[in-house]
């Protein structure tokens, strides 16, 4: 299909050919921008110093989206993507920039929202957090569907210009766990299956001892069904689940299915998580910056320490081994309540998880802002009620882990300029190789 098809599809107006066109610069997510215009185009699969022609094919916001339809020349950082369908799948956005490259973009991404809120600068730029950039990714929504033309069943990310469809390919490179080998199969599993038009997608979670695979039916499945997904599950060794309704319906198919950990603190710590638990996507970039953490914490056994938006004890277990006391906060109930079972599956006393909603401060918490040292890890939107609440207590030290480099840098504008704060370091994980979304953290000291 061409992309004045698939603008048509999404709904944007088919625009004309553009003229030829040079890349000055990246946006914020990695793309190609094109200036000059009326309304900035960001072309996906176009770097810096890259000359070329390009169609218009979606509008997002305040910019368009474009599609590059020739390109005379290569920048020296582009590479040969490794997924076959990479110029379809919306999985990926940057694999057709080094490695490198990636990182040094989503470094100068943080650091320029961070000037562009007051004119922040850390002190210090911390080392960026980085690991194997392939085979990383254990949580995933993928989509499932039946297409009929093809007689087939799909299963995959779904497509960058279209997302009522799905990318057809047989392998994944960055899903974890060798999880990307087994598209073709479960697709033919899931097409002998009496609902398999009634599957729209499916959540892996890959564990340190099992993989899981949460099937939506949209039908109950018969017991032809139930034989056949207990039989693909023993046989390529997944854990299989069914959610007929509400995230709250998810259960295993079978009462032996183990229970899923990761460990954290070197193996010292086991977390145990339900396969639509928030966990952190890279395994080893977690582990590594729940050490960053620890270490700009700056612990010892005298400190209480206030964890907030804290999950299922990701980093309030391994800083209670180090400090005296850490009160965490969730607005979860169920994270919470796992959270909880974690501290007593390790044996880890000097924790109390509590559940509360952040984006207001309970009067609970107020003698909570004088804790020696502050955790925040809040969710896209940011923790500003928080932020304002810390710049009135001022407690010692406050690290901050973010998944948006721009609610990091506004929350940050109000903890130096109404906290007094020093943003004395700061710097990246690349939580996602391979894509344009960047996770940071810095440290905030007070004056």
């Amino acid at each position: 299909m061409d992309f004045g098809s698939y603008a048509k599809q999404s709904g944007a107006p088919e625009l004309k050919q553009l003229p030829h066109f040079r890349i000055n610069r990246l946006s914020s997510e990695g793309q190609g921008v094109v200036e000059k215009l009326k309304r900035e185009l960001w072309v996906h699969d176009a770097l810096v110093g890259e000359e070329l022609t390009c169609s218009r094919v979606l509008r997002a916001g305040v910019h368009d989206v474009g599609k590059v339809i020739d390109r005379f020349n290569h920048s020296p950082h582009r590479v040969q993507p490794r997924c076959p369908v990479y110029d379809r799948c919306g999985g990926c956005t940057l694999q057709h920039m080094e490695h490198r490259r990636q990182i040094e973009h989503k470094q100068s991404v943080l650091l320029n929202a961070l000037g562009d809120y007051g004119g922040l600068r850390p002190e210090q730029v911390c080392a960026p957090i980085i690991a194997e950039p392939w085979s990383y990714r254990r949580r995933a929504r993928l989509g499932v569907k039946w297409v009929e033309a093809k007689h087939r069943v799909v299963v995959g990310f779904r497509e960058r210009w279209n997302k009522r469809r799905i990318a057809l390919s047989d392998t994944c490179e960055i899903l974890a766990g060798n999880f990307g080998q087994y598209f073709e199969v479960l697709a033919k599993m899931i097409a002998e299956l009496s609902i398999a038009r009634m599957i729209p997608q499916i959540e892996l979670a890959v564990a340190d001892n099992a993989t899981a695979l949460v099937f939506r039916v949209l039908k109950i499945p018969t017991s032809f069904d139930l034989e056949k997904l207990t039989e693909f599950g023993q046989t390529h060794g997944f854990s299989i689940y069914l959610q007929p309704s509400g995230l709250d319906s998810v259960a295993p198919l079978s009462s032996e299915t183990p229970e899923l950990i990761y460990r954290i603190d070197n193996g010292n710590i086991e977390i145990r998580f339900e396969p639509i638990d928030f966990i952190q996507i890279n395994a080893d970039v977690n582990q590594q910056l729940v050490d960053r953490v620890l270490d700009l914490l700056d612990l010892d056994v005298s400190q209480w320490v206030l964890d907030l938006y804290c999950g299922i004890g990701n980093f309030s277990l391994p800083i209670a081994r180090r400090a005296k006391w850490v009160s965490a906060v969730e607005g979860s109930i169920d994270l919470v309540s796992r959270a909880s079972e974690n501290a007593k599956r390790n044996e880890i006393l000097n924790v109390e998880f509590h559940s509360a909603n952040l984006d207001s401060i309970p009067t609970c918490m107020e003698d909570w802002g004088y804790a020696d040292r502050v955790l925040l890890d809040p969710p896209r939107s940011g923790a500003h009620s928080v932020v304002e609440w810390l710049s009135r207590h001022r407690p010692p030290k406050i690290v901050y882990v973010a998944c948006s480099p721009f609610t990091l840098a506004r929350d940050a504008q109000v903890l130096v300029e109404q906290g007094n704060y020093r943003l004395s370091s700061a710097g990246i994980a690349d939580m996602f190789p391979q894509t344009g979304h960047v996770e940071s953290f810095a440290l905030f000291e007070r004056r």
